[in-house]
């Protein structure tokens, strides 16, 4: 394997792991946007609920 290749294997190596890495913390954020959404959505009726009273 010339020096070229291990370079390419190298930089391929990196990208992967970025990609892995991002795809982690969008799982991670888009969990913690369904958590706030939720828990709006808990305020929301909350707030319907007294109104109603």
């Amino acid at each position: 394997m010339n020096n070229l290749e291990r370079n390419y294997e190298k930089e391929n190596t990196l990208l992967l792991q970025q990609i892995n890495q991002l795809t982690a913390d969008k799982i991670m954020i888009t969990a913690m946007l369904d958590d706030a959404l939720a828990e709006l959505e808990q305020y929301k009726n909350n707030d319907n609920q007294e109104v109603a009273e």
